[in-house]
């Protein structure tokens, strides 16, 4: 039945019942267009979600939010920083690491001294 309720809520859910975070986002972001209406409370934090996965966070403040959701965000040599899931396998190469809180503070360290 959840997973019912999700897909008729608007969640884009694959054959294996997983969501599909970029679809997901997609049809939200639609959603709020075409009503004018802002997404409040636990929406706006799910909205928020599935648009860190699936466009993949830009600021430490994101990867933080992520973490603190209990994601695991990796970092790929090239800088790049995603979450791990099956519509973004394609992002993944050897030498990536999974950041950590304490990662964050070091990057917001040398963003305030460099």
């Amino acid at each position: 039945m959840p997973l019912e309720r999700a897909a008729a809520a608007g969640m884009a859910i694959d054959e294996d019942g997983n969501i599909n975070a970029g679809l997901t986002y997609a049809a939200m972001l639609a959603r709020q267009d075409i009503s004018g209406v802002r997404f409040d409370g636990a929406a706006a934090e799910f909205f928020e979600l599935v648009r860190l996965i699936s466009q993949g966070p830009t600021s430490v403040d994101e990867i933080r939010f992520l973490i603190e959701k209990g994601y695991e965000p990796v970092v790929r040599p090239d800088g790049l920083v995603y979450v791990p899931c099956d519509e973004n396998e394609h992002l993944s190469v050897p030498g990536e690491i999974a950041l950590e809180l304490e990662d964050l503070e070091v990057l917001e360290e040398q963003r305030i001294t460099g």
